[in-house]
């Protein structure tokens, strides 16, 4: 399994960065000419460095990542202790990681052959002191994607942020939602999503979800 938007982005789609995903996708990764002002970093499990761009107080807070070399990502080794018709419940391996209720993570079993976005809702330690979490998974398919909601500025293009869809179905015809970090919800607003195989724009009708580390909408491809 991974853990946060980035490494789930990256297994997903079979990339080693974020920049990465996005030139597949057909864009143009940012690069430190193309940055905006008043930049913030903060730096997330896996060494990857964002910057926070100023924009209007009313925008939603974008994410945009450097670029940097240094990022790794980590597969992290757990033990599936059973299965539900939409979760699981694993035992992590390792005691340095910590998973928070809410967090994004990707799961990927020895059987099968992809990787599937799923959602921590609890956690409990063990006697042996290692993490067992409860893990839900909100739909069947999942996809790669990456978004961008009312830029603004000379490099407003580049404003992208992390995002997956979820699907009953395999081609996202029916019941689409999006996962991305947490994001002001306005209704009816629209966005522009890309994933390596089309880039179309959408609508955020519900919101569904919030929590310190994700947002979940139901979408409307328009």
């Amino acid at each position: 399994m991974t853990q946060g938007f980035t490494a789930t982005i990256c297994m997903l789609s079979k990339t080693d960065s974020f920049d990465n995903f996005l030139r597949l996708c057909g864009q143009q990764a940012p690069t430190k000419n193309n940055r905006g002002p008043g930049i913030k970093r903060v730096d997330d499990v896996w060494g990857t460095a964002f910057e926070r761009l100023d924009t209007h107080p009313d925008d939603p807070v974008i994410y945009m990542p450097t670029g940097t070399r240094n990022s790794k990502l980590k597969v992290i080794q757990a033990l599936r202790k059973n299965v539900s018709l939409n979760g699981a419940c694993i035992e992590l391996n390792d005691k340095k990681v910590q998973l928070q209720p809410g967090e994004l993570i990707a799961v990927r079993t020895r059987e099968a052959n992809k990787w599937m976005a799923g959602i921590v809702r609890w956690k409990n330690i063990s006697p042996s002191l290692y993490s067992i979490c409860g893990v839900q998974f909100p739909a069947r398919h999942c996809a790669p994607a990456a978004i961008r909601i009312r830029p603004r500025g000379p490099d407003s293009e580049y404003q992208f942020m992390q995002a997956v869809l979820l699907s009953q179905k395999r081609d996202l015809s029916e019941g689409v939602t999006l996962l991305c970090p947490p994001l002001r919800y306005t209704k009816n607003a629209k966005i522009f999503v890309i994933t390596p195989l089309q880039q179309s724009y959408a609508i955020l009708e519900e919101e569904l979800e919030t929590t310190e580390h994700l947002s979940h909408f139901k979408i409307a491809f328009c």
